[in-house]
């Protein structure tokens, strides 16, 4: 499972749906994370 994730971006853009952004947020790092594990092995 990925690191722990901050929501440090709750509040950030006025008039966005602050657990919408947390949700992409989270996605995004979730890939990061998904994609640096797939690429340690060929190195």
């Amino acid at each position: 499972m990925p690191r722990e994730l901050p929501y440090h971006a709750e509040g950030r853009y006025d008039g966005t749906d602050p657990g919408w952004w947390a949700g992409v947020e989270w996605a995004l790092l979730w890939i990061e994370d998904t994609a640096a594990q797939l690429t340690e092995g060929r190195s």
